[in-house]
This record gives C-alpha cells, sequence and structure tokens, in this order.
C-alpha cells in the first residue's frame, strides 16, 4: 500500500501497514491526527478500514473532513466501519 503526501508536505508519510497494531486480542490503526481506530477483529479488516478511511477524506467535502476530525479526536478509540 503507497502513502500519499498530503497538499503541502514535504515528506512521505509512514507507511499505512506501520499504522495497523494489535492491542488487547484487538486491531486498530493510527490516524494521521494521533488518533486510534478500532476495535478490529482481524488484521485484514484494520487494514481494509484503513482504505475505506482514507477514501472516505479523498471524497468529503471540506465541511465534512473538519466535523468528521473534530470527532474522531474527541474520542480515544473510534470504530470507522
Amino acid at each position: 500500500m503507497t502513502a500519499l503526501a498530503r497538499s503541502g508536505e514535504a515528506n512521505q508519510p509512514p507507511s499505512r501497514s506501520n499504522r495497523i497494531f494489535n492491542r488487547d486480542s484487538s486491531w486498530y490503526f493510527s490516524t494521521r491526527e494521533g488518533k486510534n481506530a478500532g476495535p478490529y477483529d482481524s488484521r485484514g479488516e484494520a487494514e481494509q478500514a484503513v482504505v475505506d478511511f482514507v477514501d472516505f477524506l479523498r471524497v468529503a467535502d471540506w465541511d465534512t473532513r473538519i466535523k468528521y476530525l473534530a470527532a474522531i479526536t474527541a474520542t480515544t478509540h473510534t470504530r470507522l466501519t
């Protein structure tokens, strides 16, 4: 999976595969905003959730993205399904 740099970023972002982790028998992924999304039952489910998350951010209008990112920032863990 190739990570895409955001507009205005000089450096390549971390690989999305490095954002997926297991904690207490559940799978999560970390967002660029530093939030953990999950839990998911498997690594594959968490990997698909990353793809879905990025796809959502690509197509959502600006106001929706801002509200969504504010919502996940306000919580410790967010299930993105």
